[in-house]
C-alpha cells in the first residue's frame, strides 16, 4: 500500500474520531442538563399539587408579599388556589390552579 494512501486513511479515521468525541461531549452536556431538570421537577413536584406560598411565588415570578396580598384581597378562590389550616398557619398554593388565574 502506498504511503500517501495510508496517510489519507489515517487522517480520515482521526477526523471521524474527533467528530465522535465532539458528539459524545455534546450528549454528555445534554445529559447533565436533563438530570438537573429532573431533580428540579422532583423537588417542585412538577406543576401539580400544593406548595408553600414562598415556592409558589418564586415559580410564578411573583414576590411573596404580592402573592400574599392577592390572596388576602380574595383575588383567588380559597380551597382551589390556596388553603390554610388556621389563621396563623402556613399558606399552601396549588401551582396549576394559580397559573390558571394569573
Amino acid at each position: 500500500m502506498n504511503t500517501a494512501l495510508q496517510i489519507d486513511q489515517v487522517s480520515q479515521i482521526l477526523i471521524c474520531g474527533q467528530q465522535a468525541l465532539e458528539a459524545v461531549s455534546k450528549l454528555s452536556e445534554r445529559v447533565v442538563q436533563l438530570e438537573s431538570t429532573i431533580i428540579e421537577l422532583r423537588e417542585n413536584n412538577g406543576d401539580e399539587g400544593w406548595v408553600t406560598l414562598a415556592a409558589a411565588a418564586k415559580r410564578c415570578g411573583l414576590t411573596q408579599p404580592a402573592l400574599r396580598q392577592r390572596i388576602r384581597s380574595h383575588k383567588y378562590p380559597e380551597g382551589e388556589v390556596w388553603k390554610q389550616r388556621d389563621d396563623r398557619g402556613a399558606i399552601f398554593v396549588n401551582i396549576a390552579a394559580l397559573r390558571n388565574h394569573l
